[in-house]
């Protein structure tokens, strides 16, 4: 991906503005997280060429007005801005072949973040894009599809789901053998699919004609997850990506996300958060049939696209309006682009300051 992702959160008394690279590419209508998974060269915002984001999440703040940036980039985890980073990476890269496991990327990135004093926002792709599911879990047995040239597991397969819970725990294991467990503040949930839409589904068929979606077992997949994420990381944020339009393809299906974050915030209602990635200066179509949710737990944010680049004019508005907009949903938690972090135009930079000083917002 050409462009990066920068977190900012900010929830209770801690502000976090995070980087995380691998951000939406303007190529579809509802940007997928998973297509951004572990893009190769990670020094991105959401996924980095160093795959890591930053988050800022358990340092106290003063006031709504404190906080600081979270840079993806390499350079810029000593910006006295910048919180920490968002980590991004594949299963693939870090499970090459089962049971061999290679966290020189991860453990280079997050060596940087504890260096720096900094926190990390944790997010590694097991579905969903090129590099997140490993050849080998083909070779076990699970059932894979293809839909507009890509092959991804069905997100209810046993198989894969099996295997990802084998590699999981392995993932926390090793970060607690190497101490640096307690710099990461989120983790999100990106099996069985990063987004919760299944994107390829229309008509009740996962795909063209072999496979048909099952409510019940993908329902279940989701539940299953959230044990797993609850007992391997229990003190963590969890970031839940909530749908649009429901799941599959004119179900208009939201019943689906309350259930599944019904069953979240009955394990931990303070650690299971709404996630979106489609902020713009008018609003956020996937947090708007969940306000309910929202009142209950905090929301964290993705723009729709850069502002710096957005050919399809998918912000509709200001940075100001954007991030304003954000905050007047009860957002938390941001990813801010690179692109737009850097871009020197005062505009842009007054409109991300705004996620620290809501006063800007005239509010």
């Amino acid at each position: 991906m050409p462009d990066e992702t920068i977190n900012l959160c900010r929830f209770a008394a801690t502000l976090c503005l995070c980087a995380c690279s691998g951000a939406s590419q303007a190529s579809a209508p509802v940007p997928q997280q998973g297509a951004r998974a572990d893009a190769g060269a990670d020094a991105r915002a959401m996924p980095s060429a160093a795959d890591a984001s930053t988050d800022a999440a358990s340092t106290p703040v003063p006031g709504p007005g404190a906080g600081a940036l979270a840079f993806a980039l390499d350079e810029g985890v000593d910006n006295p801005l910048v919180d920490g980073l968002a980590v991004r990476l594949g299963w693939g890269r870090l499970e090459p072949s089962e049971g061999s496991y290679d966290w020189t990327r991860l453990d280079q990135t997050l060596a940087k973040v504890t260096a720096a004093g900094k926190s990390a926002t944790l997010h590694v792709f097991g579905a969903v894009g090129q590099g997140s599911t490993p050849e080998w879990v083909r070779a076990a047995g699970a059932q894979f599809y293809t839909w507009n040239g890509r092959t991804e597991p069905v997100p209810w397969d046993g198989v894969f789901l099996d295997k990802w819970s084998a590699f999981l725990p392995k993932l926390a294991e090793h970060l607690r053998s190497t101490s640096t467990i307690s710099a990461i503040a989120h983790v999100s949930i990106t099996v069985p699919v990063p987004e919760m839409n299944l994107i390829s589904c229309a008509n009740g068929m996962l795909d063209s004609a072999s496979v048909p979606y099952d409510r019940a077992r993908y329902l279940a997949a989701w539940k299953r997850m959230i044990d797993l994420y609850q007992a391997t990381f229990p003190d963590q944020i969890k970031l839940v990506s909530a749908p649009q339009n429901g799941i599959c393809r004119a179900d208009r299906d939201v019943q689906f996300y309350h259930e599944v974050m019904a069953y979240a915030l009955g394990k931990d209602p303070q650690r299971y958060w709404l996630f979106a990635a489609d902020l713009s200066a008018t609003g956020s179509g996937r947090i708007e049939p969940y306000q309910d949710i929202a009142a209950q737990a905090h929301v964290g944010f993705q723009p729709v696209a850069a502002f710096s680049s957005d050919p399809n004019h998918w912000v509709h508005g200001t940075m100001l309006e954007l991030y304003c907009h954000g905050l007047a949903l009860g957002a938390r938690y941001f990813e801010v682009y690179a692109s737009d972090l850097t871009n020197v135009d005062a505009a842009v930079q007054s409109g991300i300051s705004a996620i620290h000083d809501p006063n800007r917002c005239g509010r």
